[in-house]
């Protein structure tokens, strides 16, 4: 018998999977890089699994070259706004 926690963990991971998937054809089917990127952010945050999804590219330099999100809220316009001053997440490794 499956506890509502396996159940609700079961309905994430599933949820999860079709993401992955619907990126995965995404990247065959896409040939344009930017849209690429900018449909991957969109599959992620369509899925309720993410609120919003951001990609940031960065050039050889480390320079940020470009930042993709899937909305324009106010929480995004304060993050890029902070990226615009040089900052960067601490997910980006400073090599």
């Amino acid at each position: 018998m499956m506890t509502n926690r396996s159940f609700k963990i079961q309905k994430h991971l599933h949820s999860v999977l079709s993401v992955l998937s619907d990126i995965n054809q995404l990247i065959v089917r896409e040939k344009e890089v930017s849209k690429l990127l900018q449909k991957s952010c969109d599959i992620l945050a369509s899925s309720h699994i993410y609120k919003d999804a951001w990609i940031m590219t960065l050039d050889e330099d480390n320079q940020v070259s470009d930042l993709i999100y899937s909305d324009n809220s106010k929480e995004y316009q304060v993050f890029k706004e902070k990226v615009k001053k040089n900052w960067k997440p601490s997910c980006i490794s400073k090599n």
